[in-house]
């Protein structure tokens, strides 16, 4: 049962982010908007579980599903790493120096 619960909800996560990133339409070529918006509501979301999981003593399949599946595969510290390389390729040092900040301080 652990094993669907982590796939189904890592499906959903993954849908979750890809049609998020088409609906900003912010690939890779400039400021990685999406990633950083995906990213700090994934942070948000997955602190407002671990609260409500010490309230409501949640079954094991549930976290698995919400916190491993759908938030772990909706965020991605990859492609915070690959943007970041990006922007310093690019030279463009104090976005990659603020989307730094932002991605570990905000998240």
């Amino acid at each position: 049962m652990p094993i669907f619960a982590v796939a189904l909800g890592g499906a959903l996560g993954a849908l979750g982010r890809y049609a998020l990133v088409s609906f900003l339409g912010l690939g890779i070529s400039g400021f990685p908007w999406a990633t950083l918006i995906i990213n700090l509501s994934g942070s948000l979301l997955i602190g407002l579980w671990y609260v409500l999981g010490q309230e409501l003593a949640q079954a094991a399949a549930w976290r698995l599903f919400i916190q491993m599946g759908c938030i772990g595969a909706f965020t991605t510290f990859s492609s915070v790493s690959l943007e970041l390389l990006l922007l310093i390729e690019t030279r463009n040092y104090v976005a990659a120096l603020g989307y730094a900040f932002i991605s570990i301080v905000g998240g």
